[in-house]
Formats: C-alpha cells, sequence, structure tokens
C-alpha cells in the first residue's frame, strides 16, 4: 500500500456508511484498493450484499482490465478507507508487477468462483420450485377433479336449488363438498373443511 499511496494519481478516500464507491452499468477509471473497514457488492441497489471486500483486496479491477462498464455495486459497509488508483497509474506501474497482478488474478477467480456457486445454487432452487409448482397443479387437478362438476348439483331435482363454488385460497385447499340423491325426497349434501376443525360431518335436507 505504501507503495501505490506513493503514485501520482494515488488518493485516499473516506467513505461513510451506505456510501456508493462504484454504480453499476458506470464507466470507471480507477483500481480501489479497501484500507480499512468493509465494502458490499450488490447486483442490486437494494439488494443483499452478494459479496463483501475485506482490507487488502481490490474493486474496480475487472472494468479495468475488459474495458466495459461496472457490473455491481460497491458500497461501503460501516465507515472505510480506500486507496484510489487512476488507470493511468495502473497500467504504467501497477501491472508491471507480477505480484500484485497475480492476487488480483486470484481475488478476480475467487469472485468468479463465488458467483458461479451462487448461480448454481439459485438455479437449484428455482428447479425445485417449478418441481413443486407442476406438483401443487396436479394436487390441484386432482382435488378439483373429485368435486361434483353439475351446475346446480342435483339437476334431478329441481325442488332443491343447490350450487357450489370452490376459490382455494393457495394452490390447493382443504375444502370439499359433494351432493347427491338419497331417494326421490331425499338428497345428502356433504361439506368439508380440514383446516383449523377436526371434522365435517355431512348435513341433510328434506324436500318440502
Amino acid at each position: 500500500h505504501a507503495v501505490f499511496s506513493a503514485l501520482p494519481t494515488a488518493r485516499v478516500m473516506r467513505l461513510g456508511d451506505g456510501e456508493m464507491l462504484l454504480e453499476a452499468n458506470a464507466a470507471n477509471h480507477h483500481l480501489y484498493i479497501l484500507l480499512s473497514g468493509t465494502l458490499e457488492v450488490r447486483l442490486k441497489r437494494d439488494a443483499l450484499a452478494c459479496a463483501f471486500i475485506r482490507p487488502g483486496e481490490t474493486v474496480g479491477e475487472m472494468s479495468l482490465l475488459d474495458g466495459n462498464r461496472t457490473s455491481a455495486f460497491v458500497l461501503s459497509a460501516g465507515e472505510s478507507e480506500v486507496l484510489a488508483l487512476h488507470e493511468s497509474d495502473f497500467w504504467e506501474s501497477v501491472s508491471s508487477q507480477p505480484a500484485t497482478m497475480r492476487n488480483i488474478t486470484r481475488q478476480i477467480i475467487r469472485r468468479l468462483r463465488l458467483a458461479s456457486e451462487q448461480m448454481m445454487h439459485s438455479l437449484e432452487q428455482a428447479l425445485r420450485m417449478e418441481h413443486l409448482e407442476k406438483e401443487l397443479a396436479t394436487a390441484r387437478d386432482i382435488q378439483m377433479g373429485a368435486l361434483s362438476q353439475h351446475r346446480p348439483l342435483l339437476p334431478r331435482h329441481p325442488q332443491v336449488e343447490v350450487f357450489a363454488y370452490l376459490a382455494p385460497a393457495n394452490e390447493v385447499g382443504g375444502d370439499l363438498f359433494e351432493a347427491m340423491p338419497l331417494s326421490d325426497k331425499r338428497v345428502l349434501l356433504a361439506v368439508g373443511d380440514v383446516a383449523g376443525v377436526r371434522g365435517a360431518a355431512p348435513f341433510r335436507v328434506a324436500r318440502g
């Protein structure tokens, strides 16, 4: 750090808690070396941190190496101090030091591996969620298919008007109903709710 501090463009930046160092999708012309504190790397401004920069580590090096815009937000977690080096010093002085470039390369590889692991974890979660949604959709189809589809429920008993509609609050609900004639004068209506009750007993409605 002492060697870098002697470079012409070197300047120390003091950041307060939550202060932004780098914006995503912005041009960057500096290499930043964290002297103290912690920096958070976020893919979105209001998202949780996906990586942390510790003292001695650098940030901004990837946009200097490939010439593209930044890919993430970097902000201070608490108070921190950062040494900023302009790209002119980076290419003229820093890049010619094998040990420094080796450390920078290792940091880039470590972050890429971390990003790859996070991507694989997110993909696994997405696949599990997709499988669960398919199972819930199948369960919903089975539940809805088990209900009486007649409208009204007793088409051969016009003297008894019974209509039913079920709309589960979630993908699969705990409500069931059925209606069936027992004789010309008696019908059976059954309603069941498995949520919050021990059981639901069927009740009868007599004609007249």
